[in-house]
């Protein structure tokens, strides 16, 4: 583990550089959160021109205040980060949190300040995070520099390249309830410190349980499959990655030759090291906290408990739509729930238990019993209007519903296997609900997610058993044949290869290619037949100007 990174990120001592009375600069807002949240390291209010600031005694600089200082909080334009960098250095500052912009984005002049500031920074042994970031936060020790309200502590990290797409984040798992944060990241133009920089730091993090990640470009991407392949041992890592599309790539900044074969290529990448890659943003949260909070194993059999044949009819085609398999019960376990549910009720997966629960809910613990005992049953999903049955019927029934939330809990625990609970009153957050999400159980408003929930705890277990078996690849050095083609590539200012060209690197490297010829004029074509002899042959056009070449009409099949 890093550190200097986490020092940064588990401060005990927080420097504000900007700190201010007024009520709508930032750096009185940082102070004010770290107070109202009740944080219990010591904060020091850096302003040459205050003597106090919320009460707290202000300095005129960080090389002032008269105790040790994990990190500073730099408030101020971009333009004064050098001299501050090179206090914190002075002072054994481990890293700086920056939010100013001005750097890098804005052009040639800021690019410039920004060399300067990661010079000033390494020479004094300073991590920058950032620039141009939102804040971190560590909620298990209430340092909030984001600002972020009603967020609660938990397992889920959050490490992303939008400070907008983190607040729907937190806004969503606020509205949900029963999620809960370690840290946040907001990586911003990553300056110094990176996306794999904090990834790896989350791995070693004991209050993290899983990892998310808002990625929309880059720097290293070998650095990061090395670590995420690293982490994901131990960890589940939930990666959105925007710019998939064109228009999206255009409006994140990353630019690329073939924008949906770089996508598709990113993502399976990802995947083979441990990644679990979501496409829908509003999955993401609901993912990682079931990732998060259920046994890791394959998903195997699924059994589907429901108190409505509608609920269940969708259950069961979700099953089987992301690939996944439902239990056959077992004749004693169907003995077994046949007398518990009325005679009217029809035994089978998916199982509805016929009116038996509208009155008497705790039968739920009786048959997520049965069916968790049962052979050849590895997830429960109980799904319908579970939790929501003095809402919808009487309120006797609420002591009755907490009781058996509270049991169903138990289950999940003594049982070892995961039990995924869909719920019509999940928005409204009654109190049965909330008394599973303590147990732990993951809570969903909609049966798709929650099964995709599933089906990416069955990837998951997948991948970590791969990657567990899988021995480590060494860094070699390319042979001279690959050298030579990427150098020649380089040396005529293209930034892709052809086709060929890949396929060569990729043969110089051991790796079997279709056999190929170049042909570039028409005597070619002979020494291309006597090749490839009748078999009918595909021709496939070979321009700098032509990426996409099927688009183009460049690609004719079937040739004899």
């Amino acid at each position: 583990m890093d550190s200097q990174l986490s020092r940064v990120l588990s401060a005990r001592s927080i420097a504000v550089v900007g700190a201010s009375n007024d009520p709508g600069k930032r750096g009185h807002q940082a102070i004010k959160r770290l107070l109202v949240d009740g944080y219990d390291g010591a904060i020091y209010p850096i302003n040459p021109n205050e003597k106090e600031v919320l009460g707290l005694k202000a300095y005129a600089s960080v090389l002032d205040v008269d105790g040790s200082v994990d990190a500073a909080l730099i408030c101020t334009p971009a333009e004064t980060l050098p001299e501050i960098l090179a206090q914190c250095g002075k002072k054994g500052v481990s890293g700086a949190v920056v939010l100013a912009a001005g750097f890098g984005e804005t052009g040639t002049k800021g690019a410039a300040l920004a060399k300067t500031c990661l010079s000033v920074a390494r020479e004094n042994r300073v991590r920058i995070l950032g620039p141009n970031t939102n804040g971190v936060f560590n909620l298990h020790n209430r340092m909030n520099l984001v600002g972020i309200d009603d967020a609660a502590p938990g397992e889920i990290a959050v490490v992303s390249q939008s400070g907008n797409m983190a607040l729907a984040f937190f806004v969503d798992g606020i509205r949900r309830g029963g999620v809960g944060y370690s840290t946040y990241v907001g990586a911003g133009n990553q300056l110094d410190a990176g996306i794999s920089d904090y990834l790896a730091h989350l791995g070693e993090d004991e209050n993290t349980g899983a990892i998310v990640l808002y990625i929309e470009g880059l720097t290293d991407g070998r650095r990061f499959l090395e670590t995420c392949r690293t982490v994901t041992r131990t960890k589940p890592v939930v990666v959105y990655k925007a710019g998939r599309t064109a228009a999206g790539s255009w409006s994140v900044g990353t630019h690329t030759g073939s924008l949906a074969g770089s996508f598709a290529l990113t993502r399976d990448l990802m995947r083979q090291a441990g990644a679990t890659v979501i496409e829908r943003s509003d999955m993401i949260l609901s993912v990682a906290d079931g990732l998060a909070k259920l046994p890791i194993g394959p998903a195997g059999k699924i059994a589907v408990l429901s108190d409505g044949g509608g609920h269940a009819a969708v259950a069961a085609d979700a099953v089987i739509e992301h690939g996944l398999d439902l239990s056959v019960f077992s004749a004693a376990t169907c003995d077994r729930l046949a007398a518990v549910l009325p005679s009217t009720a029809t035994v089978g997966n998916p199982l509805d238990t016929a009116g038996a629960t509208e009155n008497h809910p705790e039968r739920f613990v009786d048959l997520a019993r049965i069916l968790l005992e049962g052979p050849g049953v590895e997830v429960l999903l109980i799904t319908g209007m579970i939790g929501g049955y003095a809402a919808r019927f009487t309120e006797r029934l609420l002591d009755i519903e907490i009781s058996a939330s509270l049991e169903i809990g138990s289950l999940a625990r003594h049982y070892g296997k995961a039990v995924v609970i869909q719920s019509a009153y999940a928005a409204q957050r009654p109190k049965p609900l909330e008394v599973l999400q303590t147990a732990g159980v993951p809570l969903f408003e909609w049966t798709e997610p929650a099964v995709r929930c599933i089906a990416e705890l069955n990837h998951y277990a997948e991948a970590k058993a791969r990657i567990a078996t899988a021995p480590r690849i060494a860094r070699e050095c390319p042979p001279a044949a690959a050298i030579g083609i990427v150098e020649t590539v380089a040396s005529q200012g293209r930034t892709s290869l052809f086709e060929y060209e890949a396929k060569a690197l990729l043969e110089a490297h051991s790796i079997s290619v279709p056999p190929h010829i170049v042909v570039r004029e028409r005597g070619d074509l002979s020494v291309a037949a006597a090749r490839f002899g009748e078999a009918p042959v595909a021709m496939k056009i070979v321009s700098g100007d032509i990426l996409h070449k099927s688009d183009a009409g460049g690609v004719k099949l079937g040739i004899a």
